[in-house]
């Protein structure tokens, strides 16, 4: 209980906005993660990134450059991948040959040579977006550059390399579409509403 108490007192240092969040040790939470509110981190998470207003994320996930955004169920031992080596033009996929920004020795270059990190916010800060009222099954890992539209479904076990289309459920290595949700009509009128940003009243 006094773990779950340090991690609450800290994140209300961290966010002013931080209201009812529960993080359960043992958790490591990114020093500029953003927390709308009504969040829960159970244990053994490693968490950086923006997490939505009820959102939560399940035991033993790594999560890293990701913006989570509302009401988002993410299960156990979801990964995310967000950094990149190179494949080809380089003799070695080694960080030390092509980045200045890891934390590996040595290093043998003086400026970046390789985009390491693909961003899809215009800030560049999140690699990895995953929509409203999306659910992340287990053992998922998402790639970086990847976006998961609003009220999609992550079959366990899942890759995800591509991005995700609202209100569809993919699955498989890698990820393929298994069926949409609702109709084409009914998706076009959620995502015209969006509920998610009512208020709670």
């Amino acid at each position: 209980m006094l773990n779950y108490l340090k991690s609450y007192i800290k994140c209300k240092l961290l966010q002013s906005r931080c209201h009812n969040v529960k993080i359960y040790q043992p958790c490591r939470i990114g020093i500029n993660t953003v927390f709308e509110g009504s969040n829960t981190i159970y244990s053994g998470t490693i968490f950086d990134g923006y997490i939505g207003y009820g959102s939560y994320i399940g035991e033993g996930c790594s999560i890293l450059k990701t913006k989570i955004n509302k009401y988002c169920s993410i299960g156990n031992g979801v990964t995310t991948a967000a950094g990149n080596h190179p494949s080809s033009g380089f003799v070695s996929t080694y960080p030390g040959f092509f980045s200045t920004k890891h934390y590996n020795k040595p290093c043998f270059v003086t400026h970046q040579k390789f985009q390491e990190f693909t961003y899809v916010d215009a800030k560049n800060l999140y690699s990895i977006v995953i929509g409203n009222d999306v659910w992340i099954g287990s053992n998922v890992t998402i790639l970086g550059g990847v976006t998961i539209g609003d009220g999609a479904i992550v079959a366990a076990g899942a890759v995800v390399n591509k991005n995700v289309a609202p209100y569809t459920i993919v699955g498989g290595v890698p990820a393929k579409e298994i069926w949409k949700r609702f109709p084409q009509e009914q998706i076009d009128r959620l995502l015209q509403i969006k509920w998610w940003d009512n208020p709670l009243e």
